[in-house]
């Protein structure tokens, strides 16, 4: 914890040094899309960016928990072919095929994939473009409320239609949309958006550079994509293998979604193995290859102590970023905090890139670090059917695999920081310490807006796993401690309710006791340098 906690102040004031204050829009290189038959001239510093997927915004009543989804997010991430980013300015190249005018939700503005895929299903294999329809495409693609178009501008291959919008934003961002209609093929239409930060919007070289940009759009012949071009993505890494035999349809499709938002993006590629797919656009292949190598590891780890109760039927996806702002732009600019996560919303794991000062030992190891906490979040998700188990146990278990020394398929050794054993020793002296408090805590409690407490809420839920797997079997008369874990494992798997689980786990349990018996084995050296053979 204390590594990564260090690491993350040093990205911070690193970023605090580097931050541009010039917000001019100065010409950038030419985008060739020849599978679309389109180019077109962005902006300077602009970095193609993999589209975030559409994030899970909570489930039906139903017996599958089936997660909804803003409608408007299924339907960018459906019609966006291209993605750029600089700091919190956006640019969405967008692909019209879908009529949204029959579009509705299944609960106001919320819907699930498979209904959104039904409706899709049901489309035309062409669109007759309308004002109407095309003025309702554009409000989807925007998230704005309405959007009315209004006389844009022609070019060598086109003509533009522009699309003033209505939308609400806290930050004074700024939309401007133009579709383009091929002048050959009006069935041929593309979209640029621009979402620009207020600093951006308001500089003095934003309307002639947005005026640039929209007239050096081209329309030309696509070209069929060369059959090959998937694999070229894909790394062959010694021991990464992948097999889809006995895969269920779900597991199946979730793995093309990833390959789709990379599809694309020239600087990103693949690894492909049976539990992990890793995408990445890190220039370090060899680096890539130690990562794929540590997944596997990893996941034959956590299965040894935390084997799945049903199958799995979603890829795990690790997603590695080149650069910090890449990162950002993805899991969003309030993670600033973070150096990696799990996002269940998306079901990825983000790992945000190393800071480039470190060497080459410390950058592999910060990020181990970070997979091997992040990770025991994915694979709980997962192998409870995709299920959120309470704090304590998810955090004190993160916490526990992310200081294992591992070495290799059935090698690891539990280890800690001894700078969180130091926190937890202070703890028990000042009588903060309060197990019967942590087991209970809610979601705002555990990360409390101050850090130290929040350090704390971390440190005695790894104290607390870490005792009943490793100090506990150690202790006489204490060896029924670990059935406090299964119980609570099994339990959540059956239910998929946490509070079930909870109060399975501790039924039964004197927990004052076994804070005491607890604190008895920090307090010894003896005990506690046993644990860790």
């Amino acid at each position: 914890m204390k590594r990564i906690f260090l690491w993350l102040c040093s990205m911070i004031l690193a970023l605090s040094i580097s931050a541009k204050d010039d917000n001019e829009l100065k010409p950038g290189k030419e985008v060739n899309l020849p599978e679309y038959g389109i180019k077109f001239k962005l902006f300077k510093d602009f970095e193609q960016t993999p589209m975030p997927l559409a994030s899970a915004m909570g489930t039906l009543k139903d017996e599958a928990k089936t997660p909804v989804f803003h409608i408007e997010e299924l339907f960018l991430a459906d019609q966006s072919v291209g993605y750029w980013t600089r700091g919190n300015s956006k640019i969405y190249l967008g692909m019209l095929s879908l009529d949204p005018t029959t579009l509705k939700g299944v609960y106001k503005d919320y819907t699930t994939k498979e209904v959104f895929k039904e409706w899709k299903s049901e489309q035309s294999a062409s669109v007759e473009w309308t004002k109407e329809n095309l003025e309702i495409w554009a409000a989807r693609f925007s998230r704005s409320s309405s959007a009315q178009s209004s006389a844009g501008i022609s070019g060598q291959s086109f003509a533009a239609e522009f699309f003033s919008l209505k939308y609400s934003s806290e930050d004074g961002e700024k939309k401007e949309l133009y579709i383009f209609k091929n002048l050959k093929d009006s069935s041929r239409r593309f979209a640029l958006l621009y979402v620009m930060d207020q600093k951006t919007a308001n500089s003095q070289s934003y309307s002639k550079a947005l005026k640039n940009s929209v007239a050096s759009f081209v329309f030309f012949p696509p070209k069929q994509p060369q059959q090959n071009s998937e694999t070229k993505k894909q790394l062959n890494i010694p021991g990464g293998k992948k097999s889809e035999e006995n895969k269920s349809a779900e597991y199946l499709e979730s793995r093309e979604k990833v390959l789709k938002s990379i599809k694309d993006n020239k600087n990103w590629w693949y690894i492909d193995a049976d539990d992990y797919i890793i995408v990445s656009n890190m220039e370090s292949k060899q680096f890539a290859g130690e990562i794929q190598k540590e997944l596997t590891v990893l996941h034959s780890v956590y299965d040894d102590y935390y084997k799945p109760e049903k199958a799995v039927n979603s890829v795990s996806v690790a997603r590695i970023f080149n650069k910090r702002d890449e990162y950002l732009a993805y899991a969003g600019q309030d993670m600033e905090f973070s150096a990696g996560l799990w996002d269940p919303s998306k079901e990825e794991l983000l790992v945000s890139p190393p800071d480039k000062s470190a060497g080459k030992k410390e950058k592999k190891e910060n990020i181990i670090n970070i997979i091997q906490h992040e990770g025991f979040h994915q694979y709980l998700y997962y192998a409870t059917g995709k299920n959120h188990a309470h704090l304590w146990f998810n955090e004190g278990n993160a916490q526990f695999f992310e200081h294992m020394d591992i070495k290799g398929l059935g090698k690891y050794q539990a280890n800690f920081d001894k700078d969180d054993l130091e926190t937890l020793k202070k703890m028990m002296e000042s009588g903060t310490l309060d197990i019967a408090r942590l087991v209970k805590m809610d979601r705002n409690t555990f990360y409390a807006e101050n850090r130290s407490i929040m350090h704390e809420n971390y440190v005695a839920s790894w104290g607390l796993v870490y005792f009943i797997l490793k100090g506990s079997p150690m202790m006489k008369g204490k060896e029924a401690y670990p059935q406090i874990l299964e119980r609570y494992y099994k339990t959540l798997s059956e239910t998929g309710n946490p509070d079930k689980a909870n109060a399975a786990a501790w039924n039964g349990v004197d927990i004052p006791a076994l804070q005491k018996d607890m604190e008895a084995f920090w307090k010894s050296n003896s005990l506690v340098s046993r644990s860790l053979r």
